[in-house]
């Protein structure tokens, strides 16, 4: 199920990353599809495809088993100690299915947010285009290569990785037809480039930024949804 609505939506997900990054005022959701479609083809609207299903298959899975696991144990400490624990019939009260939806919630984010990040960046490495004054001489230095990132990026700072970075990165780039730059170098070349190239350039802790924001949106939501499945299910007479 998570891997049908994730490649039924994908291309929505996708524009709407490079919106969020986008510095230009006039980018509406149709004239970035076009842009995409135009310099990249029906398959740029899927980059980061391969990390973004089996992340989704594995937020799915871990989330409801999960789910299922805490409820199980709710029920049965419900049972042992039925002058502690509220009356519920047999089943678990509002706190208690919040709380497993909750932590279910967390559990499934944490499992599959490292290929959330490899997703992400495929998705928006394709839309920084190169400063064309870096590609006129093989002699570019590191300081035009610091202008030229500052033009690409003005307003991310340049961090140790771009740093190390040089125009031989660049030329080479563009003579393989990527005219693109990106914050973290030479451009992914796939799911798996970009795992490995992100542990061992990065890492392990970059597989997990962001997480703690995530976590901020994610808990509650799926605490929440859980609990309004709950409901549902209760209002036909099922358990």
């Amino acid at each position: 199920a998570g891997a049908t609505s994730e490649l039924a939506l994908y291309p929505l997900d996708l524009v709407t990353g490079r919106m969020i990054v986008s510095q230009s005022k006039s980018n509406s959701l149709l004239r970035m599809i076009r842009q995409v479609v135009h310099k990249e083809g029906i398959p740029g609207l899927y980059s980061g495809i391969g990390a973004s299903v089996p992340g989704s298959m594995v937020y799915t899975g871990v989330s409801f088993y999960s789910y299922d696991t805490l409820k199980i144990a709710c029920k049965r400490y419900n049972a042992a100690h039925p002058a502690q624990g509220p009356d519920t019939g047999g089943g678990t009260s509002t706190l208690q299915t919040l709380g497993c939806g909750m932590a279910a919630g967390w559990a499934g984010m944490t499992a599959s947010f490292p290929m959330n990040v490899v997703r992400r960046r495929l998705q928006v490495q394709g839309m920084h285009e190169v400063d064309p004054s870096a590609l006129t001489s093989s002699s570019s230095t590191n300081v035009d290569m610091k202008k030229s990132r500052r033009k690409v990026f003005p307003q991310t700072k340049l961090n140790s990785h771009l740093r190390q970075a040089t125009s031989k990165d660049v030329l080479r780039n563009a003579k393989m037809g990527e005219q693109f730059l990106v914050p973290w170098g030479r451009p992914y070349q796939g799911c798996y480039d970009a795992s490995v190239r992100i542990l061992t350039e990065e890492g392990l802790g970059s597989f997990f930024r962001g997480w703690t924001a995530m976590t901020l949106r994610i808990v509650p939501a799926s605490g929440f949804s859980f609990l309004g499945y709950e409901w549902i299910k209760r209002s036909f007479g099922e358990e």
